[in-house]
């Protein structure tokens, strides 16, 4: 292999470990406010109501460190897909859905 071919390998295996170690990783909490939860099924997904936004439901749990709080509207949309955070370069954050969009707000 040449140096240069290794250097740019080098290059892309430290960019990929820095991307990994900035995701965010969140808490996975129950969710229940006041003892409560308040969960909805739409269009075949559940979401869960915390701190004024729905949350996609995995296991039970919810992770508004990781997935974006939606409104009503949004999730009842067809095809609506949970969007997570997710850190950008130079500690810059986006919103980014799972369909590789990126979007800043809702």
């Amino acid at each position: 292999m040449k140096k240069s071919k290794a250097v740019v390998l080098s290059g892309l295996f430290l960019t990929a470990v820095a991307c990994a170690e900035s995701e965010p990783e969140g808490e996975w909490i129950s969710g229940n406010e006041q003892g409560k939860a308040r969960d909805t099924t739409v269009n075949n997904n559940s979401y869960r109501y915390y701190g004024g936004m729905w949350y996609p439901i995995y296991g039970g749990m919810i992770n508004p460190g990781i997935y974006n709080g939606a409104s009503p509207q949004q999730i009842a949309k067809p095809g609506f897909q949970p969007s997570s955070l997710q850190k950008g370069g130079f500690g810059s954050t986006s919103r980014s859905s799972s369909s590789g969009r990126s979007f800043v707000g809702s």
